[in-house]
């Protein structure tokens, strides 16, 4: 259990709210939606495109937390985009 994933992983997942739950009414349900999240958060978590990598050197465990938040903050933007498009 690692707490650090589990804050980006919810900020992935934080566009479910915002929609007022019509994700759930999405043809292929909410498992399969929060299932792509938490590849397309462990794809960006992996990758650590700018500026996770930055964020990623702060000093102690502030740069192992803040750079998953913005691994996160990318996951959303392309979750949210996805829902958009698909949905």
């Amino acid at each position: 259990f690692v707490l650090d994933e589990v804050v980006g992983y919810l900020i992935a997942v934080a566009w479910v709210a915002p929609l007022g739950g019509q994700i759930f009414a999405a043809s292929y349900g909410p498992v399969a939606h929060l299932t792509i999240a938490f590849f397309v958060f462990r794809f960006f978590d992996i990758l650590k495109p700018w500026p996770c990598r930055q964020l990623e050197r702060l000093p102690g465990g502030l740069g192992i937390v803040v750079d998953d938040v913005a691994a996160g903050v990318w996951s959303w933007l392309v979750m949210a985009a996805l829902y958009h498009f698909f949905a």
